[in-house]
């Protein structure tokens, strides 16, 4: 309530949270049987931490989904991950990364690979 009239007043604000993407950068050249290491990195938006966090992994046909456990994210933090990944099959296909935690989830980024 307004101290000088009594009356209620409310309000109601609508906003977009711009969700930030996923750089990914491939450090080696992929081969079938070994592996090679990839860099994700992307700057948390939020002004809190992000917990639980995991990055789900995947190239169709040469690389198998999987999940990374990653650890906590602090408020603003430019984050730079490298992962280590296993080639299955020789073919092209487009690497997709999903970074999710409690917090933000359904950051994507994407990169197309050939592995020998």
């Amino acid at each position: 309530r307004m101290g000088e009239t009594e009356q209620t007043w409310s309000a109601e604000d609508d906003f977009v949270l711009e969700k930030p993407s996923l750089d990914v950068r491939v450090q080696d050249n992929p081969r079938i049987g070994r592996v090679f290491n990839i860099q994700v990195s992307f700057t948390n938006p939020l002004n809190i931490e992000l917990t639980k966090c995991n990055f789900n992994i995947e190239a169709p046909g040469v690389i198998k989904a999987h999940e990374v456990i990653f650890r906590t994210i602090k408020p603003g933090e430019n984050v730079q991950a490298v992962l280590p990944l296993l080639p299955r099959n020789r073919g092209k296909s487009t690497l997709m990364v999903v970074f999710n935690a409690l917090e933000l989830y359904d950051i994507t980024g994407t990169r197309k690979i050939t592995v020998l």
